[in-house]
C-alpha cells in the first residue's frame, strides 16, 4: 500500500495551541476531513492531466502496454500471411496500418495509469486524531507502490524483463511528503481557517451555557 501521512503540530506552545487543546477530536477531525478531500482532489488531477503532482508529465505507454491494451479490446496487431507449405499456418509479416500507427506513441488515446481505473478509484483520504492520510488501498494496492515509485526488475508475465517507469500520482518525493506551493498554501488556510472556526464554535457554545446556567 502507498501512503501518504500529513501531522499537524506546532512546534512552539501558545495561546492558539492552548485554544485548539479544548477542541474535541470531532472538532479536530471536521477541521482536516477538508483536507484530506482537498488532497485526494488533487492527486486525482494528476491521472486527468497525466503529470505528477508538480507538473511533470508522466512518462509515455511503453509499445509493450498499447499493445496488449489493443489486444484486450480485440483489435488486431500483427499482419499476416498463409505460409506456403501450409496454406492453413499463418506467420507474421509485421504490424497492422493501426498498430504501426499505436505503438510508437499515445495516438492510441489510451489514458496512462488508467486501464480499468482501479488506482484512481482507489485514492482514499482517512483522518485519525491531528494526522490526515491518504492512500491507495484495495484491489490497487498490490501494484500501487511500483507505479508511484517505478519497478526496474518487472517481469512481463514473470519472464521477460519489463520496467516501469515511476510515475508519481502521489505528492511523495524522497520520501517524504513535499506538497506543491499551489496545494500547501491551501492545505494552510483551510487549517488555519478551521481551527478558528471550530473556536469560535466552541466559545459561542460556552457563552450559550454559561447564559442559561446564569
Amino acid at each position: 500500500m502507498t501512503v501518504l501521512r500529513l501531522t499537524f503540530e506546532r512546534k512552539q506552545p501558545g495561546v492558539v495551541d492552548q485554544l485548539i487543546a479544548t477542541l474535541t477530536e470531532t472538532e479536530i477531525g471536521a477541521v482536516l476531513k477538508p483536507v484530506g478531500e482537498a488532497i485526494v482532489e488533487h492527486v486525482l488531477q494528476s491521472f486527468v492531466k497525466e503529470q505528477d503532482p508538480w507538473g511533470v508529465p508522466w512518462a509515455p505507454l511503453s509499445g509493450v502496454t498499447v499493445a496488449l491494451r489493443m489486444k484486450r479490446l480485440g483489435i488486431s496487431i500483427w499482419r499476416t500471411k498463409k505460409t506456403k507449405r501450409n496454406g492453413k499456418a499463418r506467420r507474421r509479416v509485421g504490424l497492422t496500418a493501426k498498430a504501426s500507427r499505436a505503438l510508437p506513441g499515445q495516438a492510441t488515446g489510451f489514458k496512462i495509469l488508467f486501464n480499468v481505473g482501479h488506482l484512481r478509484n482507489s485514492i482514499v483520504s482517512q483522518v485519525t486524531g491531528r494526522r490526515v492520510r491518504v492512500s491507495a488501498g484495495g484491489p490497487a494496492s498490490k501494484y500501487a507502490r511500483a507505479q508511484q515509485y517505478g519497478n526496474p526488475r518487472n517481469k512481463l508475465f514473470g519472464k521477460h524483463l519489463a520496467p516501469i517507469p515511476a510515475r508519481p500520482y502521489l505528492p511523495i518525493r524522497n520520501g517524504r511528503v513535499d506538497l506543491p506551493p499551489a496545494l500547501r498554501a491551501e492545505v494552510v488556510e483551510m487549517v488555519r481557517a478551521g481551527i478558528f472556526r471550530a473556536i469560535r464554535g466552541t466559545a459561542a457554545n460556552t457563552r450559550s451555557r454559561v447564559r442559561a446556567n446564569g
